[in-house]
């Protein structure tokens, strides 16, 4: 790195710092409601069994009586979790008396008039400053840089190109509240790892500098090979640069364009040393903030308002694809049709149609059902392929449920699956798996090593083909062998932990493990009398305190009827100890299951409900890169119930959300 580049990059990170300084989010609030009533309907119904001295389930309303501002986080944090269970008539239990619907109104109302609405009207809350994170970045630069795609004429440089590489400069980023690495406030509070950004931008453009043959894609002909280059030719070279890579309003763009070229001015040096000139410029504009931030215009307004064309293409693609917005889409943003429900609806299919799609399998999915952990955690790595293979298969199976638009209740249980390769190689029943190899552009079909962007797949590992399940055992994401390996120890299942699993994940329930919960051991010493008793009757004396029943009543049959699937996925109609496995159970609802499948079909009856919601929400999160707030209630029950209509469809979900008041506008305070 040159030391004109290195004094650059100390004035960017002084940009940085100032950026951070100035970002700040204000939430108002007017009640019309008078709290203290609405806290004598807690003081009166709620404090026998949730005060500071009980605090059943954890659970202590106190501070709801008090006089601490509603605006407090945990206040807020609190009437969230009452208005849910009251307003779904959860609480109070069953036993004891139920609330009048008065009262439930009132909770509901005051609710809605202090943390849903804004002076009496819908609002999307302050909008985040956003940048790229890691995964993003590396797209981006793939991306932009022409450094991967399908066009043959670029398979050599794509050949020379190391992603994994740049992968390992740059820190892996956390997840915030949002669940996901995209967390805007996260990555606010994190320091930018700028230095090993520059290092992984400069190895990028060293790629796109030594490869000709992607600099005339890039600029439509041309290439930075001349030794003279004039004037007029490098200010179009920076200006072509910038449309590309800042992804900005077309009046910045103008701007950027003239600020970067008189940075190469000022540069100076020998008319023979212009191309390198030109490429320091370059690297200069791929550390700027108009790169690495998602930057876009405000208004300084407390109600909501339309972004420009260009900031919603932004939106779009690093939705759906996590990267750039290709040509198309810019064309769309800069002339402002992307505004239009029509144009917008149309991209919005074309992105889904594209394999860079696969970013919301492996980025989305992959965080929100964890199983990013297979390629990511070294814990697996002594697995051989097999956790590469198990990956895949949930990668292929979450792409072909958004490729074919598939129901969302197909996470759960669905006629099809992807299976490993190896593992087909080994079944000798017909009535397991009928494999059915896609062609041409159906899912499953794209080129492998386009398909998967994570990493560039291992030309020894094939991929997995799609099957149709007709067994008992096949089916839906959640009994993949890729779930049951994460809900798993190396050596031993675990009921408790696949059924936390399913609830938190899919169902969307937040479970806190009360404290000085008994081991499995402690419960299997504690049972003297029974040689070798079943996981059931250990399960039972491990959770026989009586506030661990009413969470187990929901978690046990869901892990008891996963219990044929082994540590890694493989079906097993036995314990190593040869004692039988019963995958039975009863439902909270009271039904009764004998095998896996009934175990999923009961699920789907009792909560279909759930785990459409819980997927809207972690879309929508994902989307907005923020946790969702009480005045997003509004677009999610208009979300849920388009989804509804439209028999589930994963598709209507992500549509809908980019219909939505929060992804097509924003709001300051």
């Amino acid at each position: 790195m040159t030391n004109l580049l290195k004094l650059e990059l100390s004035k960017i990170c002084n940009t940085f710092v100032f950026i951070g300084s100035v970002i700040a989010a204000t939430v108002t609030s007017a009640s019309t409601l008078d709290q203290n009533t609405v806290a004598s309907v807690i003081q009166d119904r709620c404090l026998d069994c949730h005060d500071e001295s009980t605090s059943e389930a954890g659970v202590n309303l106190e501070l709801l009586t008090s006089t601490e501002s509603p605006l407090n986080p945990k206040v807020s944090d609190l009437w969230t979790r009452v208005e849910r269970v009251v307003t779904k008539r959860e609480m109070p239990p069953s036993q004891e008396e139920h609330l009048t619907e008065e009262e439930i109104v009132l909770i509901r109302d005051f609710y809605r008039t202090e943390y849903i609405l804004k002076d009496n009207k819908e609002h999307i809350g302050p909008t985040p400053l956003r940048r790229l994170t890691k995964y993003e970045l590396l797209n981006t630069l793939e991306d932009l840089l022409l450094l991967r795609g399908s066009n043959p004429r670029f398979k050599n440089a794509m050949d020379d190109f190391d992603r994994e590489a740049l992968s390992k400069i740059i820190p892996s980023d956390l997840p915030g509240d949002s669940g996901f690495d995209n967390d805007a406030t996260r990555m606010e509070r994190l320091k930018l790892p700028l230095r090993e950004i520059a290092d992984t931008v400069h190895l990028a453009m060293e790629h796109f500098r030594q490869t000709p043959i992607l600099q005339e894609e890039f600029f439509g002909g041309e290439s930075l090979t001349e030794e003279v280059i004039s004037e007029h030719q490098a200010k179009n070279f920076i200006e072509t640069f910038i449309k590309r890579a800042c992804r900005a309003n077309p009046s910045q763009n103008q701007q950027l364009t003239q600020k970067f070229y008189e940075q190469y001015e000022r540069l100076g040096g020998s008319k023979t040393d212009q191309a390198e000139r030109i490429f320091s410029i370059f690297e200069m504009i791929l550390l700027s903030p108009d790169f690495l931030y998602r930057l876009e215009t405000s208004k300084n307004q407390r109600t909501p308002y339309p972004v420009t064309g260009m900031e919603l293409a932004s939106r779009l693609s690093y939705f759906l694809w996590s990267s750039t917005p290709d040509q198309e889409l810019i064309n769309h943003g800069m002339q402002g049709t992307l505004l239009e429900d029509k144009i917008l609806l149309e991209q919005t299919q074309r992105l889904l149609r594209s394999p860079k799609s696969i970013a919301l399998s492996e980025n989305f999915a992959g965080q929100w059902l964890g199983f990013n952990d297979l390629v990511q955690n070294s814990d697996y790595f002594d697995e051989g392929q097999q956790h590469i293979e198990s990956y895949d298969e949930v990668i292929y199976f979450f792409n072909h449920l958004l490729q074919t638009n598939g129901s969302i209740l197909e996470l759960v249980d669905s006629k099809w699956i992807y299976r490993r390769v190896s593992k087909m190689q080994t079944q000798t029943t017909s009535e397991e798996t009928e494999p059915f190899i896609a062609t041409g552009e159906t899912a499953g079909s794209t080129p492998r090593i386009h398909l998967m962007r994570y990493r560039i797949s291992d030309p020894h590992i094939n991929p997995p083909v799609w099957v149709r399940a007709n067994s008992e055992r096949d089916g839906g994401m959640i009994t993949t062998a890729a779930i049951m390996r994460l809900t798993a120890s190396k050596n031993r299942t675990s009921p408790i932990r696949r059924g936390v699993w399913i609830l938190e994940n899919l169902v969307g329930k937040h479970l806190e493990p009360p404290p000085n919960i008994p081991t499995l051991d402690d419960a299997k010493n504690s049972l003297p009398l029974i040689e070798n008793p079943t996981v059931s009757q250990l399960l039972k004396q491990h959770v026989s305190k009586q506030e661990c029943v009413a969470c187990h009543k929901s978690i046990d049959p869901l892990g008891l009827g996963l219990e044929n699937y082994s540590p890694t996925g493989d079906w097993r109609v036995e314990y190593p100890n040869q004692l039988p496995i019963e995958s039975t159970g009863t439902m909270p609802n009271g039904k009764q299951f004998s095998s896996p499948k009934e175990m999923k079909r009961i699920l789907l009856e009792i909560y279909r409900e759930e785990i459409t919601e819980t997927t809207i929400r972690r879309l929508l999160a994902y989307a907005l890169g923020r946790p969702l707030q009480p005045y997003d209630r509004p677009t999610l029950d208009r979300i849920h119930k388009s989804v509804r209509e439209n028999q589930y469809r994963i598709q209507t979900a992500i549509e809908e959300i980019v219909r939505s008041m929060q992804f097509r506008q924003r709001q300051d305070h």
